[in-house]
């Protein structure tokens, strides 16, 4: 339950042994290293690693893209959860299998960049293939373009205009219109005319819209097939002998060049690209089976980039260097024990005010996987509260009291614990089940207290016969109109707000006499629980009929008591004596923002009645069902539908539940703006790497 305390190492070692030192710390996982400034009139300096870095990033990009290339290639039933492997570092390097890894990427890359081409390829063939079929018929050459005397001209004719009228105007130019092919929207034709006559048939064109259509020759043509590109790309992955058979002999071999020779040369290219394509997806599945190499390569990438990081933030001179790092106290003994191992001179320090001082968190393993919405919020600046245990509980009390219910409890926990159990989880992961189970048990006990079973499902199910207990709750119903159970409900669920803002109240008082500020704390906030509690008494004597009349006289006498405080706390360091006024005064406007507050926790109502109501009337549908093919069907339905209400309303209250910590709760005393504490390691995006802690 608080902020762990961290001590600043600072170290001058040889700058030869730096990539060792850094090596042996990252070991050890506990060694935030930080960027040393820079004292050029003491001869220290900051080697750069940029274009290292970028070639590295670089690399690592590379990876993972082949690795997501391999994951959709891999022909085998991936499991839903997969055992990742444990990656040692030193060994990886020991047995050179950076090497292997990065042959799998760049094989990966290729096949990728491969089929990629292919696929444009066909595209382009099969676009070339659809701009001859309107003239497959012609026996003219697509590249003739006209003898000495005449031209040749193919084009599309609209079909907005009569074919006749256009006829006609060629007519009158002694051209000849010879049409190939109709469609619905267009039509295709070849024109022949008199060279004399060009600029007269272009008048033609632009006016009537006619779209003129030109071919390459055939060299050009027969270029096209054979793109360079990805005739490199196939000898890469070893399949250029079957892309010169597909391609280049028939190029070789092709002999009349006429619009149905094209056509068919094209066709036979597009079966061409299929089976290449083929043939890459086969290639594809067997390099698959090495995307642990590819994995591993990644994960070991990611290292040696953290690594060049951290050395690329130590200052160096001619001969040694300078690092920086912060060291949680626990683990001092261990570093210093490395240190030892080299020849270097170290001291630990404490931070001081200027420092930006990492920030772990250190809670019991019950608590800890509330650090997880902590960090969502933000983490506590360095030397403040954390107030994890604190906010766990009231988190679990507010969770369960938001989906309480005895079924929806046992399937979050059970889920959650099997997950934590047989599944490898990656750490976020990992720390969200850890949270969902607890919350789990949280819903159950409410969903006991406040009998929801499924919502009513026993009571849809065996009606009278199911007992009061289940039915009604240990406390009461929250759908219980007939005795007010939503007014009661609500009744708890701003009691249970109240309580919450109190707390937060508390911590602040705490906070505030730790630093040494006890005037403050009881003039800004002691006052406001005295008037609170006179406050409380008094609507408690005009509630609760029958109680003594000097408990209303205690009542009003305490409220006033804290409304006098709450005046003087708010104007005590003005002296003039009308802003002192005034500024009293203004410090009752505080009653909106608790009133304001505490109607916030009506949500746990709303969103307590939201389940129920929805899981109700999943049971009264299902109910419905009268013979034995829907019962079946109900058989089905019901767990689907209540997973379904399980799934919407946790969403819905895990994002109010963190909305009461972050804003009602942490609003009354934390201080934000801390920075995770990011220890020197191995990264473990595809591997899990091994614990050792020499």
């Amino acid at each position: 339950m608080a902020v762990v305390e961290m001590k600043r190492l600072s170290a001058f070692v040889l700058r030869e042994d730096v990539p060792r030192l850094l090596r042996r710390l990252m070991r050890l996982h506990c060694v935030d290293v930080e960027s040393v400034p820079i004292d050029e009139e003491g001869g220290l300096h900051r080697t750069s690693h940029h274009d290292e870095l970028v070639e590295l990033e670089k690399k690592a990009v590379q990876a993972d893209e082949a690795i997501s290339y391999l994951h959709r290639k891999s022909h085998e039933k991936t499991p839903l959860f997969r055992l990742r492997e444990e990656n040692d570092f030193e060994r990886y390097e020991a047995e050179n299998r950076a090497e292997n890894g990065a042959r799998t990427v760049w094989l990966a890359g290729r096949l990728a960049s491969a089929e990629s081409e292919l696929s444009k390829h066909k595209l382009k063939l099969l676009d070339e293939r659809d701009s001859y079929l309107p003239f497959a018929e012609s026996s003219l050459s697509p590249d003739f373009a006209g003898s000495r005397a005449s031209l040749l001209y193919y084009c599309k004719l609209p079909t907005s205009v009569p074919f006749s009228a256009l006829k006609a105007s060629f007519d009158e130019l002694l051209c000849t219109l010879l049409t190939f092919k109709e469609d619905a929207s267009d039509g295709y034709a070849a024109l022949i005319c008199h060279r004399s006559e060009e600029d007269a048939v272009q008048r033609i064109f632009a006016a009537n819209g006619i779209t003129r259509l030109s071919f390459s020759a055939r060299q050009s043509f027969l270029q096209a097939l054979l793109p360079d590109t990805l005739r490199a790309l196939l000898k890469d992955v070893g399949l250029s002998e079957k892309f010169e058979n597909a391609f280049a002999e028939r190029a070789a071999s092709y002999g009349e060049d006429s619009f149905a020779c094209r056509i068919t040369l094209l066709e036979e290219l597009i079966v061409a690209c299929d089976e290449l394509q083929n043939e890459l997806g086969e290639l594809a599945s067997r390099v698959s089976r090495q995307v642990a190499e590819a994995e591993a390569y990644s994960d070991h990438l990611g290292t040696v980039i953290n690594l060049t990081e951290a050395e690329e933030a130590c200052a160096s001179s001619a001969y040694t260097a300078c690092l920086c790092a912060w060291v949680p106290v626990s683990r001092k003994e261990k570093v210093e024990a490395a240190l030892e191992r080299f020849d270097c001179a170290y001291e630990f320090s404490d931070p001081t005010a200027e420092d930006d001082v990492p920030v772990l968190l250190n809670n019991p393993k019950f608590t800890s996987p509330f650090e997880m919405v902590m960090g969502i919020y933000s983490l506590p600046a360095y030397g403040t509260f954390d107030p994890t245990c604190i906010m766990g509980l009231f988190y679990l009390l507010i969770f369960g009291a938001m989906l309480a219910d005895v079924g929806y409890g046992l399937v979050l926990f059970l889920g959650c614990h099997i997950a934590i159990k047989c599944i490898p989880l990656s750490k976020g992961l990992l720390d969200y089940c850890r949270l969902f189970r607890l919350c789990g048990i949280a819903c159950m006990i409410c969903g006991f207290l406040f009998g929801g079973y499924f919502g009513d499902l026993p009571t849809a199910l065996f009606g009278d016969a199911v007992p009061d207990i289940i039915k009604n709750g240990l406390i009461l119903n929250p759908l219980d109109y007939d005795h007010n159970g939503p007014i009661k409900f609500l009744v708890i669920s701003i009691g249970l707000g109240v309580a919450h803002l109190f707390t937060g109240m508390g911590i602040q008082y705490y906070i505030l006499c730790r630093e040494g500020k006890g005037l403050d704390a009881f003039l800004d906030i002691g006052s406001w629980y005295i008037f609170f509690a006179g406050l409380g008494t008094f609507v408690l004597t005009m509630v609760v009929s029958g109680l003594p009349a000097f408990v209303t006289v205690i009542g009003i006498a305490v409220l006033a008591v804290g409304a006098l405080l709450i005046f003087i706390g708010s104007a005590r360091h003005e002296k003039n004596p009308i802003m002192f006024v005034l500024k009293g005064l203004l410090g009752f406007y505080d009653i909106i923002n608790y009133a304001s507050d505490m109607l916030s926790y009506s949500r746990i109502l709303a969103l307590g009645l939201a389940t129920s109501v929805i899981a109700q009337v999943i049971n009264m549908l299902t109910g419905m069902a009268s013979n034995f093919i829907l019962v079946l069907v109900v058989l089905i339905m019901m767990p689907a539908l209540h997973l379904f209400n399980l799934a919407l309303n946790l969403l819905g209250t895990f994002i109010h539940t963190s909305r009461l910590q972050f804003i009602e709760f942490f609003g009354r005393f934390f201080t934000d703006g801390g920075r995770a504490f990011s220890p020197l390691s191995e990264a473990e995006k595809h591997t899990v790497r091994k614990q050792d802690d020499e």
